[in-house]
C-alpha cells in the first residue's frame, strides 16, 4: 500500500504576520478592483492571480514542510523471483514468453534493476522443482517440467523470515503444479507483484486435461479411457483422439466435435488390451486430420504438442486367478464352465464334484467295542481315522494345483480356502459342510475379500437348507422367508435396468445389438425360485414365463471386503446348446465375463500401490499377508525397478510404523517415461512368492503442460492476497520508481521545505505576470 506524506508548518512564529499580510493584500486587491468584477471575467480574473500570488508568498513565510514515509534505502530486501519451467517456451518468437524474459531481465545496461537496487538489497531467484538463488538470469534455459510455484514463495518467506522483505516480483504465468485451483495459504507471504509480458497466445492449442483409465470384465473392449480435451483458438473445430498399443498399432480412435475456449470435452474410448501384466499405451489428441504432426515437427500447427499426448499404464493382472468349483453332483453345467473357461488365461477353474453320498453309519452288535465297519476287518493298518473313511462322501477332483490339493475334501482351513479368488456353489446341500465350514466361507468373502456365486441347481439356495446358517447373510437373497412363486412353464431371460448399467452383464457393444441378443436366447426350463431380494442387493437380470411374469434371476451384493451372487437359472448350459448362431458362443462369452467380474479386485497376498509425489518421484506401497490373508510383517521386500526399456535397480522396502503388513519404498526417476517394477516376498521360513509386476507413468510435464497462457485470475488472487498488485513489463520502470513509497518492513521519515522549491516562486511570479497582462491587455491602470 501508498503511504500518503502530510505538510507541517515549520515556523509558527510567523503565522499570524503571514494572516495579516494575505488579510492587507486581499483589502486592497478588492479596493483597486471595486467596480470592475461585476461582469467582466478577466476582471475577476486577475484579482484571483493577484490573491494566489499573495498567498503563495504568505504560506512560504511560514515555512511549510513536506513530510512522508518511505522505505529506508538499503534497508530492505526486494526478491526477484522468475518462473524456468518449460510451459514458457510456447509460442511463436514474436509471442513466447521464454525468448522475451532475457531482455526485460537483462542488467547489462542501466534500466529498472539499477534503479531497485538504488532503494533496496535485491535478491534474484529462480525455481521450477525448487527454489534456487541466482546471480543474473543470463544462463535462465526454461526448461524444466515442473512449476513449484506455492512451494517456492513458501520457502523464499522462510528462507528470508528474519529478514526485512518488502515484497517480490514475479515472473511466472501462473500455472503451478504443486496446487489446485485455489490458492496457497498466504499467511505470512510478502506482498507479491506479479508481472505480465508479451502477448497472448497467437497459435490455436489443443490439450489433453485429465484421463482415467478403467478396466471391466466386458470382453470386446475391457479397458475404457475417458479424456477431458480442451481447445485454444477459433481455427479448431473437430479433433481426434487415438489409442496406440506399445508397438504402435492404433487399436481406438474416436473424431468428434469441440466448442473452442470453452470447458473441455469429455472423449471416450474403448479397445481390448489382450496382454497380460503391465503394458504402456499411449492417448495422442489433435486436430482433425493433423496427427502427421507427432512424427514431423515441422507440421507442427498449436503452441505445444506436450500437452497433446499421455502415457497410459494398462495393467491386465497376472492372470490365473483361481475359482473352486463344488457341486453335489456331476452335472451338465460344470462341463460347460470349464469349456467356456479352458482358454481364459485370466481364470483357471477348479472342480471339486461329488460323485457319492455319505453313507450311513450302522452298530455291529457282536460284542466287541469298535467303530469301525468290520466289514473292513484285516484291510486296514489300524488306523481308526482310516478305517472311517469308508463312511465320508466320494469326491472327484478336476485340475488341482498339486496332488494334495482337496485330497480330503472341502477345504478345512483358511489357508486351503484362501488359495482361491472366487468359490461356486451349485447343487449342494448345506449339509455336506461342517458349521466350521460354512462360517469359513462366509470369512472367505467378509475378510480375505473372495467372491461367492450360489447357481440354480435344485439344492441350492433355501431348498439346500442354508437357512440359519452363516451363508444366510452372506448371500443377496432371503433364505427364511416362505417358498417363493413358480415361473409358469418355460421362461425367457432379460436384463434388468441395473443390468443395462453393468458392462460385464452385457455382451453386446450397443443397446439395439443387445436387444437383438436377447431375443435370439433360448428358453430356460429350470428355476430355484429366490424368496426375496435384500434391500442393498442388486437385480441383475430377470426371467419371465409365459403369463409375463417376472422373477429375479441374478442378484449380487457387496458383503465385507468381497461380493457375492446368486443365480437362480438351474439349467443355464442350455443356452450353450440351442444357440442361434454357431459360430459365436455367447454362453461361454458371458461365463467369462461373469467369473471375469467375480475374481475383479479380489485382493491378493502381495499388493502393490503406487502413490506419485509432484517433484520427487513415487512411493511404492506393498501390502504383504500371510496364507490366512492376516497381515505379515517378518517378510523381506525386493523390488527390481527401473525405466521400462532401461536398467533396472534393486531396493528393499522397509517396514511401516503405522500399517501392518506395509512396506514402502520411494524411488526417484531420472526421466519422464514408463516405468516397471518387479517385486518379490520372501515369508521369513525360505518361501518366496512369485514375482508381482507393477507400473506407473513419471511424467512430470502433464501437469506443466495442463494449461498454456497466461493464469490471470490466479495471479490476480494471488496479489490481492498478499497485498501487491499486477505490473505490466512495459510499466517496470514507472513501478520501481515509485516502490519506494509502498509499505515496508523499514522505513524512514523524511522532511523538506517547501519554499526552496524554484517552483513555488515560478508559480508565484506567473500569477504577478498574468495579473500585469490582463490588465494590460484590457487597458486597466
Amino acid at each position: 500500500m501508498i503511504v500518503f506524506a502530510s505538510l507541517l508548518i515549520g515556523n509558527w512564529n510567523w503565522v499570524l504576520p503571514a494572516i495579516l499580510i494575505l488579510v492587507v493584500g486581499l483589502v486592497l486587491v478588492f479596493r483597486s478592483y471595486r467596480g470592475r468584477l461585476s461582469g467582466r471575467a478577466y476582471s475577476v480574473a486577475a484579482a484571483g492571480l493577484k490573491l494566489l500570488g499573495l498567498l503563495l508568498l504568505a504560506v512560504c513565510l511560514i515555512d511549510p514542510l513536506y513530510s512522508g514515509v518511505r522505505a529506508r534505502p538499503g534497508a530492505n530486501l526486494f526478491a526477484i523471483l522468475v518462473d524456468n519451467s518449460s510451459s514458457l517456451d510456447v509460442g511463436q518468437n514474436e509471442a513466447n514468453p521464454a525468448k522475451m524474459l532475457p531482455e526485460i531481465l537483462s542488467t547489462d545496461t542501466p534500466g529498472w534493476q539499477t534503479r531497485m537496487g538504488q532503494d533496496f538489497e535485491v535478491r534474484r531467484y529462480e525455481f521450477d522443482d525448487s527454489l534456487h538463488a541466482v546471480h543474473d538470469y543470463r544462463d535462465l534455459a526454461s526448461d524444466g517440467n515442473v512449476s513449484a510455484l506455492e512451494q517456492s514463495l513458501r520457502m523464499l518467506s522462510e528462507r528470508l523470515q528474519d529478514r526485512p522483505l518488502a515484497g517480490v516480483l514475479l515472473f511466472t504465468d501462473g500455472n503451478a503444479t504443486d496446487g489446485g485451483e485455489g490458492l496457497p495459504q498466504t499467511d505470512g507471504l510478502p506482498p507479491i507483484y506479479p508481472v505480465k509480458w508479451g502477448k497472448s497466445l497467437s497459435l490455436p492449442d489443443i490439450a489433453i486435461t485429465t484421463v482415467s483409465v478403467s478396466q471391466s470384465p466386458f470382453e470386446d473392449a475391457p479397458v475404457s479411457v475417458k479424456a477431458e480435451v480442451a481447445a485454444h483458438g477459433s481455427q479448431i473445430s473437430k479433433v481426434t483422439a487415438e489409442i496406440l498399443d506399445p508397438q504402435g498399432e492404433r487399436v481406438a480412435e474416436l473424431t468428434q466435435q469441440i466448442e473452442p475456449d470453452a470447458e473441455a470435452t469429455p472423449f471416450r474410448l474403448q479397445f481390448k488390451a489382450p496382454q497380460l501384466g503391465v503394458s504402456f499405451y499411449r492417448l495422442r489428441v489433435a486436430a482433425e486430420g493433423a496427427m502427421a504432426q507427432f512424427e514431423d515437427p515441422a507440421q507442427l500447427k498449436e503452441a505445444a504438442l506436450e500437452n497433446n499426448q499421455r502415457l497410459l499404464t494398462i495393467d491386465r493382472g497376472a492372470g490365473g486367478q483361481r475359482v473352486l468349483y463344488v457341486s453335489g453332483r456331476p452335472n451338465w453345467e460344470f462341463k460347460f464352465l470349464r469349456r467356456a473357461l479352458e482358454d481364459d488365461e485370466a481364470t483357471k477353474l477348479t472342480g471339486l464334484i461329488r460323485i457319492a453320498k455319505r453313507e450311513p453309519k450302522f452298530k455291529w452288535r457282536d460284542g466287541k467295542t469298535e467303530s469301525s465297519n468290520p466289514l473292513f476287518r484285516g484291510f486296514t493298518d489300524g488306523d481308526a481315522e482310516e478305517t472311517e473313511q469308508y463312511d465320508e462322501p466320494v469326491f472327484v477332483r478336476i485340475d488341482p494345483r498339486d496332488p494334495a490339493e482337496l485330497r480330503d475334501g472341502f477345504p478345512k482351513t483358511a489357508e486351503q480356502l484362501f488359495a482361491f479368488d472366487a468359490l461356486v456353489l451349485d447343487d449342494v446341500e448345506a449339509e455336506l459342510f461342517t458349521r466350521d465350514q460354512l462360517a469359513l466361507i462366509e470369512d472367505f468373502v467378509s475378510r480375505r475379500g473372495g467372491s461367492l456365486l450360489m447357481m440354480g441347481g435344485q439344492e441350492s439356495f433355501r431348498r439346500g437348507g442354508y437357512g440359519r446358517t452363516p451363508l444366510q447373510d452372506l448371500l443377496p437373497i432371503y433364505l427364511d422367508r416362505g417358498p417363493a412363486a413358480r415361473p409358469s412353464g418355460r421362461f425367457r431371460l432379460s436384463l434388468s435396468r441395473d443390468g443395462w448399467l453393468q458392462p460385464w452383464v452385457r455382451l453386446r457393444r450397443t443397446e439395439d445389438e443387445e436387444r437383438v441378443r436377447i431375443s435370439e436366447m433360448p428358453q430356460f426350463w429350470t428355476l430355484n425360485p429366490l424368496p426375496g431380494v435384500k434391500p442393498g442387493a442388486t437385480v441383475l437380470a430377470e426371467v419371465s414365463d409365459q403369463n409375463d411374469a417376472k422373477f429375479p434371476a441374478l442378484v449380487a451384493q457387496p458383503f465385507g471386503r468381497g461380493k457375492a451372487a446368486a443365480l437362480a437359472v438351474g439349467d443355464f448350459w442350455r443356452w450353450s446348446l440351442r444357440r442361434k448362431n454357431h459360430e459365436q458362443d455367447d454362453y461361454a462369452r458371458a461365463v467369462r465375463q461373469m467369473f471375469r467380474w467375480l475374481i475383479a479386485d479380489v485382493p491378493r497376498r502381495v499388493d502393490v500401490s503406487v502413490e506419485s509425489e509432484i517433484g520427487s518421484g513415487v512411493v511404492l506401497e506393498i501390502r504383504v499377508r500371510d496364507a490366512e490373508f492376516q497381515p505379515q510383517d517378518n517378510a523381506q521386500v525386493k523390488l527390481s525397478v527401473g525405466p521400462a526399456d532401461g536398467k533396472n535397480v534393486t531396493l528393499t522396502a522397509e517396514p511401516s510404523l503405522n500399517e501392518p503388513g506395509l512396506f514402502t519404498v520411494r524411488y526417484t526417476p531420472r526421466t519422464a517415461g514408463a516405468y516397471r517394477a518387479s517385486i518379490t516376498v520372501n515369508d521369513g521360513k525360505g518361501g518366496e512368492s512369485p514375482p508381482v509386476a507393477a507400473g506407473w507413468v513419471h511424467a512430470p510435464d502433464v501437469e506443466e503442460f495442463r494449461r498454456i497462457g497466461w493464469n490471470e485470475p490466479y495471479l490476480n488472487r494471488l496479489a490481492q492476497e498478499t497485498g501487491g498488485q499486477i505490473v505490466e513489463a512495459d510499466d517496470l520502470e514507472q513501478f520501481v520508481a515509485e516502490l519506494v513509497h509502498q509499505d515496508a518492513p523499514v522505513t524512514e521519515r523524511y522532511t523538506y521545505p517547501l519554499w526552496h522549491q524554484s517552483s513555488i516562486f515560478l508559480l508565484a511570479l506567473s500569477c504577478f505576470i498574468g495579473e500585469w497582462g490582463l490588465r494590460r491587455l484590457r487597458g486597466l491602470p
